[in-house]
């Protein structure tokens, strides 16, 4: 399935903290190039999701 790149996608992101549990969250962004350049690649838990639902079921 072909994209448009200026369609919404939905990422599922971790966030580590030393003393505490990692958290997991969805952010929405429009080009996976500034996702990348923006978050370390092991903070993407996955990309390219097409609704914030399914981002949000691989977040628990």
């Amino acid at each position: 399935m072909l994209i448009e790149e200026s369609s919404t996608l939905y990422a599922a992101i971790q966030a580590r903290f030393p003393d505490g549990p990692a958290e997991r969250f969805v952010i929405s962004y429009t080009s996976e190039q500034a996702l990348r350049d923006l978050l370390a690649a092991a903070s993407i838990v996955a990309s390219g999701c097409i609704t914030r639902e399914h981002a949000e079921e691989l977040c628990r």
